[in-house]
This record gives C-alpha cells, sequence and structure tokens, in this order.
C-alpha cells in the first residue's frame, strides 16, 4: 500500500477501499485467489503490542466509517471515521487470561483448550491440519525416514525463543493470538507460511487463526 494512489468516483470509494480489504501483498497464488475470498488481507490491519513488541499478525480491518446527509446538514454530508476494534485487534474488549504455569512442553492445541476452559472461548485454525508443519520441510530431519502423515506441533519452548517471559504474563485474547501466529509464522518459516488472525462480527464472534498463504491441504 505505499505510495499506492487510489483514485475513487467520491470520498465514499476511497473510504471503502482503505477501510476494506483486498489481496495487496498476499503470497496466495492468483489462481486460487477468487476460491478463497476470506483469504484476503486487511488493508489497515490493526497492530498489536506485546511488551513492546509490534506484532502485524492480526487480520481485522481497524476503521469503519459512515456516510450522512441530514437534514441541515452540508451539502456534502457527513463522513464519520471509527475505530473498530480494541487495543489488541479484537472486536470485543475482554479481560486478561492467565495462563500460567506454561511448561515448555506444553502445545499450542493445549493451550487453546486452557483459553476454552479459562475463557469459554475456543478458536479455530484453517485448515485445522496445517497448524503443523511437515517433518520433511524441516533440514533437522532431512533424509530421515518418516510417518506418512508426521508433524511437529508448536510447543512453548519455541514461543519463549521469541517472547521469553511475556508469556508468564496475562494477555487478553487479542495478545494471545498475535503470540501464537507469530510463533506460528517462526514455527513454519520453512515453509513459507504466512499466519494472521481475524474474528467475525456478532454477538458471538468467531475467532480463526489463518495461514494466508497456503489455502490448499499441499503434500
Amino acid at each position: 500500500m505505499v505510495g499506492v494512489t487510489v483514485t475513487g468516483r467520491n470520498a465514499g470509494d476511497i473510504l471503502a477501499f482503505l477501510f476494506g480489504a483486498g489481496w495487496e501483498g498476499s503470497p496466495l497464488p492468483r489462481e486460487l485467489r477468487a476460491q478463497f475470498p476470506n483469504r484476503q488481507l486487511a488493508r489497515t490491519p490493526m497492530p498489536v503490542v506485546v511488551n513492546g513488541k509490534k506484532l502485524w499478525t492480526c487480520n481485522n480491518r481497524a476503521f469503519d466509517w459512515k456516510w450522512e446527509k441530514p437534514k441541515g446538514g452540508p451539502s456534502g454530508g457527513i463522513i464519520t471515521v471509527w475505530l473498530r476494534v480494541q487495543r489488541d485487534g479484537d472486536l470485543v474488549k475482554r479481560p486478561p487470561i492467565d495462563l500460567r504455569p506454561l511448561q515448555n512442553e506444553f502445545s499450542l492445541d493445549y493451550l487453546r483448550d486452557r483459553i476454552k476452559t479459562l475463557a469459554g472461548i475456543y478458536f479455530n485454525f484453517d485448515p485445522e491440519w496445517h497448524q503443523n508443519v511437515p517433518y520433511k520441510l524441516l533440514p533437522e530431519y532431512k533424509g530421515q525416514v518418516l510417518p506418512s502423515e508426521p508433524h511437529i506441533p508448536l510447543f512453548v519452548r519455541k514461543m519463549r525463543a521469541l517472547f521469553g517471559d511475556a508469556l508468564d504474563k496475562p494477555h487478553t485474547l487479542g495478545e494471545w493470538l498475535s503470540l501464537f501466529a507469530e510463533s506460528l509464522n517462526e514455527h513454519s518459516k520453512a515453509r513459507g507460511c504466512l499466519w494472521k488472525w481475524s474474528c467475525s462480527e456478532g454477538a458471538s464472534p468467531i475467532y480463526t487463526i489463518r495461514c494466508y498463504a497456503h489455502a490448499t491441504n499441499e503434500p
């Protein structure tokens, strides 16, 4: 988006573009994009700051807008722009969740279940199988005879390499999801994944951590 010139018939066209979603920067192959509209990237994503570290793993668009022409108002109408998310990128303001004690052998799946137990919220991986990285893609397993569908889960010990003792502090759901997505990006770096999280609108939002680089069950 840096350096892009946007043109439109009116201010509404420009705002709809800026505060919408598109394929700019998406690694998903062009031939697949029409099949996966949910793989688009927010043009105004929310950076989530954890321990001073700015994470760009939230894919919720940050702003909403409306255009009104009230009676007696200015001839061009009134445009209102507002922040639609919380500071952690979530659409809903939620209290911090304390996952301690976090032992290094705990997996991301275990932490997901813990969040469901503590906060009543379950988040999805899309696609579900893709949360793990096949052994054969990691150099330390090159040349080994492996099971037909081997996987290496993401463990807390790998998250600690990125975030250290920040994991031992309470965080909101949005902050945890950003931490998890960033850890998955490091975990699956050899595969070239791009993990981000988003949530749907409504009274009971659905939370999803999605790989925006791979949309199908690739070998």
